[in-house]
C-alpha cells in the first residue's frame, strides 16, 4: 500500500485499516507530503524503487 500523509480523499487511518486487513505479502509506504493522486512525483525514484522491490519480492 502507498499512501500519502497528505491524502484529503482517503484518511491516512483509514489507509492503514485497509493495510493491516490485507493477507500477505503487503508492505506500507508512506509518503511525506504526497495527497491522493501525486504520490508518483512527490515520492519520484524511491517511489519507483519500492515498486519494483515489492513485485520482484512476490513473483
Amino acid at each position: 500500500m502507498i499512501h500519502g500523509d497528505q491524502d484529503d480523499i482517503i484518511p491516512l487511518a483509514l489507509g492503514r485499516q485497509v493495510f493491516e486487513a490485507a493477507p500477505p505479502p503487503k508492505a506500507f509506504y508512506l509518503i511525506e507530503g504526497a495527497g491522493h493522486n501525486n504520490t508518483y512525483q512527490i515520492g519520484g525514484v524511491a517511489y519507483f524503487q519500492r515498486w519494483a522491490e515489492f513485485v520482484h519480492a512476490v513473483i
